[in-house]
């Protein structure tokens, strides 16, 4: 791994950091609301 790939790859991770933290949401509120459903 060089280092200007390192940056780039960071870069897109900020750049998704919050639609990740988003989805990362969701699913805690799928996963404390589905078994709340099912049962």
């Amino acid at each position: 791994m060089d280092a200007l790939y390192m940056k780039d790859t960071r870069r897109k991770l900020e750049k998704l950091a919050p639609d990740i933290a988003r989805v990362t949401e969701i699913h805690r509120v799928l996963f404390l609301t589905v078994p709340w459903i099912a049962g």
